[in-house]
């Protein structure tokens, strides 16, 4: 059934170790399964992303955003939902994720993506090349309150594209 999934999928133990790679998940990194096994396929996790990704590895319920680096090299960003993997008695045996890559999905529907919190010109130009074109964050701007937000707004000139 993974392996009909229109998503990626990967199944992990109690131990939070990989066990089993979707096609759709080996395609996208281009790694073998069997580097990707156990915890090996956290090296494919962007190193800022790694320690809440391997945090919540194979245990528990939840959702969350991270990068994860594609065949060609360059990192696309997931969305994750995880959920316990239970076994014959109703224990858990660990957990099953799928994944799909929003980035790719935005563009494939020409949505504008925007990114919170944007504090380095390194994270504007990783984020311009991923294909992201609004953001926010300190780089931009400290919080204002209304009436210097206002002024800031109206005395706004957009900068083009080649200036990141």
């Amino acid at each position: 059934m993974a392996e009909a999934a229109p998503v990626m999928v990967r199944l992990c133990d109690r131990r939070r170790a990989a066990l089993y790679f979707n096609r759709r998940w080996l395609e996208y990194t281009g790694a073998g399964a069997e580097a990707q096994t156990d915890r090996g396929w956290l090296e494919l996790v962007h190193e800022d992303d790694r320690p809440a990704v391997s945090a919540s590895g194979g245990a528990g319920t939840g959702s969350r955003v991270f990068r994860l680096r594609r065949a060609g090299g360059d990192y696309g960003w997931m969305h994750q939902v995880q959920a316990p993997r239970l076994d014959e008695r109703g224990a858990q045996a660990g957990s099953i994720a799928y994944c799909f890559d929003v980035s790719a999905m935005a563009r494939g529907l020409k949505l504008d993506t925007i990114a919170e919190g944007v504090e380095t010109t390194a994270q504007l130009r990783f984020l311009h090349a991923a294909g992201c074109s609004k953001m926010q964050g300190y780089l931009f701007s400290r919080p204002l309150p209304a009436g210097p937000f206002e002024e800031l707004v109206r005395g706004h000139r957009p900068q083009p594209a080649t200036a990141w």
